[in-house]
């Protein structure tokens, strides 16, 4: 059912203009459906404020057929902020102490940017476990998105994120573990997940504390790349390949802005590339025993 604009935030305007449903507050008074209001804690950083809000608004009007929707978005402290975000929060966010007093049906929590291996030891840590505390008893039911996954999972359960020594990059295939839950009940027995993100909470930890797994993922576990290559060897088919003309890499750029863009590299672009580095690093480094880790192509990033 529609989103209810009970506010001038932009999103609603935004999100009337592609084509979703909104309505004003005379109009979702006068529908006899019954109303559920939504806290959205974004934490996300300014360039992803309300690309952020979107895409969560976007989500939630379209869930259920026979509910309005009210969505409160608010924001917690110890989070760096620019101007702009500072006056569009001040403008359009809510006061996490009155959500508090009125009350939420549900709760999200987006990610965060972190600047610390140790959440507890970030500047939003503390006014985020106080949202956590007063959700937990209050709140009938919370969506944890990304980075906020972990840190419910490590204040409410004592379950510390590891670190996997590389960053887990890709689209997965995912599968369904209890097919009777209700959270899994009507989506395919099998689907694909992006993953972007450098830790992991293993299963088995979860599963210690009582935590139940609905959807496992072999791919998107513990696979190196390495046995990958391992489990493979002998089986590179024979492709006939034009160095100028055929794509091997393409450069995406992260999309949190907008719509995800991608720079076409040629094989014989990322080796000439590769030649350029060599030259330009070799009179700072020493090429045959130095490492340097870096993106290619450089050409290619702003």
């Amino acid at each position: 059912m529609p989103l209810v604009a009970h506010t001038d935030l932009p999103t609603f305007q935004r999100l009337q203009e592609e084509g979703q449903e909104i309505l004003t507050v005379e109009r979702a008074r006068r529908q006899d459906i019954r109303e559920m209001h939504i806290g959205l804690l974004n934490m996300m950083p300014d360039a992803a404020l309300e690309a952020t809000e979107r895409q969560f608004f976007r989500l939630v009007g379209a869930a259920n057929s026979i509910v309005q929707f009210h969505m409160h978005p608010f924001t917690v402290p110890g989070l760096p902020r620019g101007e702009r975000a500072r006056d569009h929060i001040a403008r359009f966010y809510e006061d996490f102490d009155r959500l508090r007093a009125e009350g939420l049906d549900g709760l999200i929590v987006s990610g965060a940017n972190v600047t610390r291996a140790d959440l507890r030891q970030e500047a939003f840590w503390q006014p985020l476990t106080e949202v956590f505390d007063w959700a937990r008893v209050h709140v009938t039911s919370i969506l944890c998105s990304c980075l906020a996954t972990h840190a419910l999972i490590e204040y409410c359960y004592g379950v510390r994120r590891s670190p996997l020594g590389f960053k887990r990059w890709g689209v997965y295939s995912h599968r369904v573990v209890d097919k009777r839950h209700p959270l899994v009940a009507n989506i395919n027995t099998r689907f694909d997940v992006p993953h972007s993100r450098y830790n992991e909470i293993f299963r088995e930890d979860m599963e210690r504390v009582g935590l139940r797994v609905l959807v496992e993922s072999e791919e998107a576990g513990d696979v190196w790349f390495q046995d990958v290559l391992a489990k493979n060897a002998g089986q590179k088919p024979n492709v006939a390949i034009n160095p100028s003309k055929d794509l091997a890499l393409f450069q995406y750029t992260g999309g949190t802005t907008g719509i995800s863009k991608a720079a076409m590299s040629t094989h014989r672009a990322l080796i000439a590339n590769t030649l350029q580095m060599r030259y330009w690093l070799a009179p700072v480094s020493n090429l045959g025993s130095d490492e340097i880790e870096g993106w290619s192509p450089w050409t290619e990033l702003p």
